[in-house]
């Protein structure tokens, strides 16, 4: 599978030290299939630290069946309340090795924004998000599976 991450450094050795723990799945290094999503990333990061943008793509060589995963097909519920817990700096995600799920970019969070004041319920959240474009990102939360599974391939600087 190829995988893309958007960064403001050319990424060779994905490594777990220097991830933010307040991300949507926890504290790990964040992948997508998605290049325009990873465009998106990296752009983000050349605005915001006024530094060079790079596109870093890998090949991921491993089988899910023997790791710790969560994989969140759609974004429901239990989605919401994960992301939630994770962006308010709780440890949920230390139980699992890999999460996957949709992306819960700024735009999905001013809608979640209303859930936080009590303005909208759960179900009318999830109920909008289904609107939006849709983008994937597989968390690595495991540095053995980013040394032993993901390859780099090159970085093309945006």
């Amino acid at each position: 599978m190829i995988l893309y991450h958007g960064s403001d450094k050319k990424i060779i050795k994905p490594s777990i030290e220097y991830a933010r723990k307040n991300l949507d799945f926890g504290k790990g290094i964040y992948f997508t299939s998605y290049k325009k999503q990873a465009f998106s990333w990296a752009m983000r990061k050349k605005v915001r630290y006024k530094k060079s943008a790079f596109i870093n793509t890998y090949k991921m060589t491993l089988s899910f069946d023997s790791y710790r995963v969560k994989d969140f097909k759609n974004e429901t519920s239990e989605w919401l309340e994960y992301v939630l817990a994770c962006r308010n700096n709780e440890d949920i995600y230390k139980q699992y090795d890999i999460v996957i799920g949709a992306v819960a970019d700024d735009n999905i969070f001013k809608i979640i924004d209303f859930y936080n004041r009590g303005i909208w319920t759960k179900d009318r959240i999830i109920e909008e998000i289904t609107y939006f474009e849709k983008n994937d990102q597989i968390c690595i939360l495991n540095q053995e599976i980013l040394d032993k599974n993901i390859k780099f391939i090159e970085a093309e600087e945006v």
